[in-house]
């Protein structure tokens, strides 16, 4: 269970990072 939550913490924390990104590169443009 322990690795299940873990695993989906590092999936939204990537989604994060990636969607944040995107709002930058639509910021710049």
């Amino acid at each position: 269970m322990e690795q299940q939550v873990n695993k989906g913490l590092k999936m939204n924390s990537r989604i994060g990072i990636v969607s944040r990104a995107n709002y930058l590169t639509w910021q710049l443009n």
